[in-house]
């Protein structure tokens, strides 16, 4: 135990250290360039956890292109080897310095997630990673523990809050690759659709939960169809998930998280063939999705949606 409680301690230092000098190194870059390499080496040659350690080695050339990047939105001109972002493709900054100086770090050490199976996640190409959901934690877990950028769906009231902090609140979650989704349906849910499948066909890594909101008990819930359509539609893999312990560091209700381990499993990953059309098709690939996340998540199954008046 007083082994766990040095090895936190000189973790939580790394993460104040990460914090102060990611944040100093935003707002001038130049003179901190050598402080920022050096962090990230640091996390390359000792890392947070084995898992880990393939994220720092990349996070050294993503910390040199993002550099350049914000030197030249500095300086008031885009580079000229920068692809145009235009519709709902992220900006290019957040993701990178979130993930590995400031908010990942903090992340790790809170969580120490604890990852099996992510062999399963294909290094490239497209692919659906389905997963349970527990708290609203699990769609950072998530994309912290997968080396490749993570899209997912975001609520679309994470969108819409009014005043400055709604703005800001809004650009972050744009920035780290969130979509919105009216769950209310209609034409919007379609949009979402729409523009998850955009996603996929650029080859990117797409997140979702197909129960479509947070278990209010523990138990995993049938899920919706929307997994089953975008993997017949694209023709992508789905890579089941199971998520455990995030219910734990913040249970609903309640205001704050606490820290504690949360666990990550990847299953094998899930081909169909058939239809959008055909709604056999589409449920049976969505139900196939569901019994591959309850065998890695261990829940019990209910057979039914969760219920609309506890989402959230």
């Amino acid at each position: 135990m007083a082994e766990d409680m040095r090895t936190d301690s000189v973790f939580a230092f790394v993460v104040c250290l990460d914090f102060a000098v990611g944040a100093a190194w935003f707002w001038w870059p130049g003179p901190l360039d050598g402080g920022v390499q050096l962090l990230l080496r640091c996390h390359v040659r000792g890392g947070y956890r084995a898992f880990f350690h393939e994220q720092a080695h990349a996070s050294v050339e993503t910390y040199k292109n993002t550099r350049c990047r914000l030197v030249s939105h500095r300086q008031g001109r885009a580079s000229r080897t920068e692809p145009s972002v235009s519709g709902m493709d992220p900006e290019r900054l957040v993701y990178p310095l979130a993930k590995h100086v400031l908010l990942g770090p903090a992340l790790r050490v809170a969580f120490r997630p604890q990852v099996t199976g992510l062999h399963h996640v294909p290094r490239s190409g497209p692919v659906i990673l389905a997963a349970n959901h527990l708290a609203v934690w699990d769609s950072l877990v998530l994309p912290l523990v997968v080396p490749r950028q993570v899209f997912f769906l975001g609520k679309h009231e994470y969108f819409t809050r009014p005043g400055r902090l709604g703005r800001a609140q809004a650009a972050c979650f744009r920035g780290v690759g969130a979509i919105a989704v009216d769950r209310a349906g209609g034409r919007a849910a379609v949009a979402a659709m729409d523009a998850s499948a955009d996603v996929l066909r650029r080859g990117e890594v797409f997140a979702l939960h197909p129960e479509g909101t947070r278990s209010p008990d523990g138990r995993l819930y049938r899920g919706h169809t929307g997994v089953g359509r975008l993997a017949l539609r694209t023709g992508a893999p789905v890579v089941p998930v199971g998520i455990l312990g995030t219910d734990r560091v913040q249970p609903r209700g309640q205001k704050l998280p606490k820290p504690g381990r949360v666990e990550v499993r990847f299953g094998e990953p899930l081909e169909f063939t058939g239809t959008e059309r055909n709604r056999e098709d589409v449920r049976f690939a969505t139900d196939q999705v569901m019994q591959a996340i309850q065998k890695l998540s261990g829940q019990e199954y209910v057979e039914s949606y969760a219920p609309m008046r506890l989402r959230g």
